[in-house]
């Protein structure tokens, strides 16, 4: 998409910004306002505050809890790699470290191991607590993550703090992988990669500014999967090393824009993916998932030959599909459907192709009188992404997808035209159109993760790296 700077046009983008209806909610808020200005009767004013108090608690109370049970998922996975890395660290020393320097004992910050919470976590990663035990009679590595988070609504109700905390127990002895396992990553390469991560917030007085903390989506890329790759680092010794075997864990990555780029495109392979690897990564050209999907499937269907031979066992397969937009390459097909108002008709009065028409530009035509065939038009890059998920799903891959920074707004593209920064506009359309695609190729319902922005893209990354560790170590909690 082409960028434009916002001061052009920003009596119009405010007015547009100004008018959207994001949800039921607001719509039903809005509708009790206006039933509230019109009516004098008392009755009514008093049933309609009831009623907008009661919707007012309903939204609170769901975005405060939406945030702790976001945070009570992170506690989980911070907990389970900790216990883990305690675990294997006896498994392999035969003792627990004697200080912090040796390994994971006593208390940490969430900070101090690496992780972060956003805003709404009182202290933000500083805030969350990790305790690290050892139970040498029941041979048990134990980490609880305890911390609070911010209630924005709850307040009013005299709730200053929500807690949560979680924990994992790993034996000693099952810290070690019980499945193999291998993992591709189909990572969004694509120009809009290289916008913020955050849009643009607009002030009352019709001003607007790029949250500080709004970075390069490539950059936020690049540090989620460094963190992933350390987290898979932590279960299994150097794979490049190990004895013929003895190995067990596999990666690959495929970095994608218009076609795959071969040259950041990392082949399966024992081990996991460099860091120089990972930061290879630019954003540039248009999007097309096509083919990268179609070559993690042949991937994947080769990978249960290759741990047979290396162990006699069959692998946990598992596929990673990121991007943050819809597909803007690539053909197009027809399919035939009632009620799009989209018609089509092959006509020969015009070089024999096909013509299209709209109901809504010609509402008096009879389109189905005339030999017209309703229906509409689907991106092959769309069908045949599906249809590779799909097919991965078929052959046991658990395939999970994220949404990146697909939110409504205006987004800074960290360019400049004629001294101007550049923006661009993702429209809720897009938006629902992304998720829509993203769902559908996910395996399951729980394997569709959406990722607002860099912290929440982390975080994602995390959830699937404390899935897949439950499965191929398969932890008791």
């Amino acid at each position: 998409m082409s960028g434009h700077g916002i001061g052009k046009w920003e009596t119009k983008m405010v007015f547009i910004y100004k008018g959207i209806v994001k949800s039921s909610i607001v719509k039903r808020s809005a509708s009790i306002v206006k039933a509230f200005a019109r009516e004098e009767d008392g009755n009514i004013m008093i049933t309609t505050a009831i009623g907008m108090i009661g919707i007012m608690s309903v939204v609170g109370f769901s975005l405060d809890y939406a945030a702790l049970s976001t945070a009570d998922s992170r506690g989980q996975s911070i907990a389970d790699a900790s216990a883990l890395t305690a675990s294997i660290y006896v498994k392999n020393y035969g003792r627990e470290p004697n200080n912090k320097q040796e390994g994971l004992i006593g208390q940490y910050t969430a900070s101090e191991l690496g992780y972060k919470y956003p805003g709404w976590t009182q202290g933000g990663a500083e805030g969350v607590k990790v305790t690290i035990s050892y139970d040498d009679i029941n041979q048990e590595a134990t980490a609880t993550v305890e911390g609070k988070t911010v209630p924005f609504f709850s307040q009013v109700m005299g709730k200053n703090a929500l807690n949560f905390s979680k924990k994992s127990v790993v034996k000693y002895y099952d810290s070690g992988f019980k499945d193999p396992a291998s993992i591709v990553l189909v990572l969004d390469n694509s120009g809009s990669m290289g916008w913020d991560d955050k849009a643009v917030v607009f002030r009352s007085n019709g001003s607007y500014y790029t949250p500080s903390d709004a970075i390069p989506r490539i950059t936020a890329l690049e540090s989620s999967v460094e963190n992933f790759m350390d987290t898979l680092n932590r279960l299994v010794e150097d794979q490049t090393t190990a004895e013929i075997g003895t190995r067990v864990l596999r990666t690959g990555m495929l970095a994608y824009n218009a076609n795959t780029v071969n040259a950041r495109t990392v082949g399966m392979k024992w081990g996991t993916i460099a860091d120089s690897k990972i930061t290879a990564m630019q954003a540039s050209g248009g999007t097309n998932s096509s083919a990268p999907l179609r070559t993690a499937r042949s991937w994947m269907a080769t990978e249960d030959a290759i741990h047979k031979a290396e162990h006699g066992q069959t692998p946990l397969k598992f596929a990673i599909f990121m991007t943050d937009g819809v597909n803007t390459s690539g053909g197009t097909i027809w399919e035939q459907e009632d009620g799009t108002g989209y018609w089509r008709l092959y006509n020969c009065n015009n070089g024999c192709r096909y013509s299209y028409a709209s109901s809504a530009s010609y509402p008096t035509y009879d389109f189905e009188g005339n030999g017209w065939e309703e229906g509409k038009q689907l991106l092959t890059a769309n069908t045949d992404s599906l249809a590779d998920c799909k097919r991965m799903e078929n052959d046991g891959v658990r395939v999970y997808t994220i949404g990146f920074a697909l939110e409504e707004g205006y987004y800074e593209q960290n360019y400049t035209y004629n001294g101007r920064m550049q923006y661009s506009y993702t429209s809720q359309e897009t938006s629902d159109g992304a998720y829509a695609f993203l769902q559908g190729c996910a395996s399951s319902t729980g394997r569709f993760i959406k990722a607002e922005n860099a912290e929440t893209l982390e975080e994602a990354f995390q959830t699937i790296g404390g899935n897949i560790i439950k499965e191929v170590i398969r932890i008791s909690n």
